[in-house]
């Protein structure tokens, strides 16, 4: 039976104005392809924030979805310390992890591989879509993390947001809803398995959501969607010619 193996997990967070955040292990100090952990292994994990004026620790919170994994559901990591290392108790596959900072939310959701081959995998750090709807001009634009994008651009379920905005100079919007088309998908939009339709809340909102993409069963396919909106007591709908959609990323 192999020897134990100690493992240092660096995670860096970079934090660009306003919110764009780029989360990933350093590889100097991580051998991560691949990544293997057995019984016995211990892991620790040392985060810092990457700043132009140098590097932080901040005080944050590592949570484990199998508790089996280490014995324990989460561990607290003290500003300018190491965690603890946690010793590997069971061989349960792969493990998602949680990397929570306070006022960040959820910076790093990666996954360990346990007992097996595989690569140790790393997801995308969250992004926000926007569509932005100007009514007066009647044109709309789609962007992630505020720069334009095609509506190609794949959407990741259990990370990524969609929100939906309405502009207009000649008075405020009221009842502001993005609606989705009947389409050959099992949900009946990327947010909820049964609601096709998204009014604004309170009904004077120029904004829906953000809502988190949650279909995982779509992968790679389309869901096309329109709006309407109304100004001054008339009804006004976004144009057919935009033809806007949200595309799932391949599963």
């Amino acid at each position: 039976m192999s020897q134990p193996k100690t493992f240092l997990l660096q995670l860096l967070v970079g934090v660009n104005p306003p919110n764009n955040i780029l989360s990933y292990l350093d590889p100097t100090l991580t051998q991560v392809d691949p990544l293997h952990v057995n019984v016995g292994d211990e892991v620790g994990f040392l985060v810092q924030f990457v700043l132009p004026n140098g590097r932080q620790q901040p005080a944050c919170s590592i949570s484990f979805a199998d508790s089996t994994f280490f014995g324990q559901p989460s561990v607290d990591v003290p500003a300018n310390h190491t965690s603890q290392f946690l010793r590997v108790l069971s061989v349960v596959g792969k493990v998602k992890y949680t990397l929570n900072v306070p006022g960040l939310g959820a910076v790093l959701d990666p996954e360990i591989q346990s007992g097996g081959g595989g690569p140790f995998i790393i997801e995308k750090a969250p992004s926000l879509f926007a569509l932005t709807w100007d009514v007066g001009n009647q044109t709309a634009t789609y962007t992630q993390d505020g720069n334009p994008v095609p509506p190609t651009t794949p959407v990741t379920p259990l990370v990524d947001s969609v929100e939906f905005v309405v502009t207009n100079t000649g008075g405020p919007p009221q009842n502001f809803t993005a609606s989705f088309s009947i389409n050959k998908t099992h949900w009946a939009s990327p947010f909820d398995l049964n609601q096709q339709s998204f009014p604004a809340n309170p009904a004077n909102s120029p904004v829906i959501g953000p809502d988190q993409v949650l279909d995982t069963v779509d992968g790679g396919k389309q869901f096309p969607f329109t709006a309407s909106v109304s100004l001054n007591g008339q009804p006004v709908s976004l144009p057919p010619g935009i033809n806007p959609y949200i595309t799932l990323a391949a599963g």
